[in-house]
């Protein structure tokens, strides 16, 4: 399933079917991205389900979301050849975390 995400993380980035060096990096991303939403929603993975599969294009967009935001760490703002660039404060975007419907646990 990570695989799935790693390879629709590539068609919408444009990167080549074949493997290259990113398919490590996009895997850890998926990784992160994965934890991430598993603990949001505290779903506890398996070796057949990772995490829910009706998550799988928000975890998709998380990856796509990590790998743009690489060589920006700690970049407010920039504006490059007239092209203005805000990032988010936090790892991904508000809009992003809002298509992960938290479930709350009662201890």
């Amino acid at each position: 399933m990570i695989d799935d995400v790693v390879r629709s993380a590539k068609v919408k980035l444009g990167l080549t079917a074949s493997y290259n060096d990113d398919d490590y990096l996009l895997a850890v991303y998926a990784q992160d991205a994965i934890d991430l939403v598993n603990d949001i929603r505290h779903f506890t993975p398996t070796s057949e389900t990772p995490f829910e599969p009706k998550y799988r294009g928000v975890v998709s967009d998380m990856v796509v979301e990590s790998y743009q935001k690489q060589g920006s760490e700690g970049t407010v703002q920039s504006t490059i050849n007239g092209v203005n660039r805000q990032f988010a404060s936090s790892s991904y975007s508000p809009a992003l975390l809002g298509r992960v419907t938290p479930i709350v646990r009662i201890r």
